[in-house]
């Protein structure tokens, strides 16, 4: 039985990587689209693009405190998760504000 536990907590700490490692994969696909939708002239994308990446940051900084990772897991998430913090720190490029001020 206790064998059998073991094993249940192992897949449960698996199944937390996978979430908080696809929920990062995701918010840095947002990342890419908030970028891309900047460069193309659509602010309001951007602007629910870099949200989702924002909100999927929370989720996974907050779940990631309480989650039973091995080592090895738990600095893959916080590379991504700095990755994303970084990106999220940077400064909005004003190629949008120019071109409002231009018109």
């Amino acid at each position: 039985m206790g064998g059998e536990k073991a094993a249940n907590s192992q897949q449960s700490a698996n199944l937390v990587f996978e979430q908080l490692d696809g929920e990062l994969d995701a918010a840095l696909i947002f990342a890419a689209a908030s970028e891309d939708a900047e460069r193309s002239g659509r602010p309001e994308f951007m602007e629910t693009c870099r949200a989702d990446a924002a909100d999927a940051y929370s989720i996974v900084a907050a779940r990631l405190e309480d989650s039973l990772l091995s080592d090895a897991e738990r600095r893959c998430v916080e590379v991504k998760l700095a990755r994303l913090r970084e990106w999220l720190e940077q400064p909005r490029r004003t190629r949008i504000a120019a071109t409002d001020e231009a018109a």
